[in-house]
């Protein structure tokens, strides 16, 4: 292997609650655009590895879609957050 980073321009190491991931950066890490039809499912799996990276942290961390990009909550943002998606 090369060590070739450019597929992988996220560094799941520096991600902290509280992060907002832009649509570019989204669009960086799943390479695809926002106008491919698999963006979509591309975000969710960038999110599932986002929280696995977590989970193998020894933290739970609640990631949500906000427009194109990806919000990683706070802990205060997650205990209101988490009361709303039970009414849903």
């Amino acid at each position: 292997m090369s060590g070739d980073l450019s597929r992988f321009p996220l560094d799941f190491d520096k991600l902290q609650r509280g992060d907002f991931l832009t649509p570019e950066q989204v669009e960086a890490a799943t390479l695809k655009q926002r106008t491919d039809p698999q963006f979509w499912a591309a975000s969710l799996q960038l999110r599932s590895l986002i929280l696995a990276h977590f989970r193998g942290r020894g933290d739970l961390v609640t990631v949500i879609s906000e427009g194109d990009g990806l919000r990683i909550l706070t802990h205060s943002e997650q205990a209101e957050y988490a009361p709303m998606r039970e009414e849903r």
